[in-house]
């Protein structure tokens, strides 16, 4: 799903910060609000998400990944509404970032990383743009080359000509209505096609299309990630 919000309505995005850590969340939450460029409608421990996001229109949760619970909150946060936008603090390791990649993270910060970072890592989250550190997204790509060995061919051989095709332009870094376009078809009937597509080849979300293309030596298209630090 691609994410463009209009900078320019004025209005704050509300989120809410997610650690089990007390002083960690409250003080996350402080500095946000000292910079004022996101409304923090709550600091919260992981088992207050479901009914924080019930009680509040939420558009980000700043979830900390070094803490196992934090990214099952994350994960349960993108179930409970997708369109929320998960942003990964305090990552201590890659194992902790590739966690919190399959939790559904949209955005990382590591450990070192300041208020600011954080911030900054939102907005652009905001903007359509993930990001994640150099050292992460090389374990991403290996990742995703992994998964493509291993269950590309078969997954191929059950897409139609059409899903194939589709699955091609994704790869390309094609939007939805670009796709439409260039297919004469729907953007509502390509969406389907790309959920069909990722529900046959196992993938969790389109940008795996794209990072598949890169770890077999494909075109990067328009940026799947941010390879500089939050």
């Amino acid at each position: 799903m691609e994410r463009h919000r209009d900078a320019g309505s004025g209005k704050r995005p509300a989120a809410l910060v997610v650690s089990d850590v007390l002083i960690y969340r409250e003080g996350i939450a402080a500095g946000l609000t000292r910079i004022g460029d996101i409304e923090v409608v709550g600091a919260i421990s992981a088992e207050e998400l479901s009914g924080a996001l019930a009680a509040s229109k939420v558009e980000i949760v700043f979830v900390d990944i070094s803490r196992a619970p934090s990214r099952e909150a994350a994960r349960a946060a993108r179930a409970l509404s997708p369109p929320v936008l998960v942003i990964g603090f305090g990552m201590t390791s890659e194992d902790e970032g590739l966690a919190g990649a399959e939790a559904g993270v949209t955005a990382f910060v590591d450990h070192d990383g300041t208020i600011t970072d954080l911030n900054l890592a939102a907005k652009r989250a905001l903007s359509g743009i993930p990001v994640c550190p150099p050292q992460l997204t090389t374990r991403l790509l290996q990742r995703v080359a992994q998964l493509a060995a291993r269950g590309r061919p078969e997954g191929d051989a059950h897409l139609t000509r059409r899903e194939r095709e589709i699955a091609a332009l994704v790869e390309e870094g094609m939007s939805n209505k670009e796709i439409a376009c260039a297919l004469n078809i729907s953007p509502a009937t390509v969406k389907n096609h790309v959920h069909m597509i990722l529900d046959k080849l196992n993938l969790p979300q389109r940008r795996m299309l794209m990072l598949s293309q890169i770890a077999r030596g494909g075109r990067t298209g328009q940026g799947v990630y941010d390879s500089t630090a939050a």
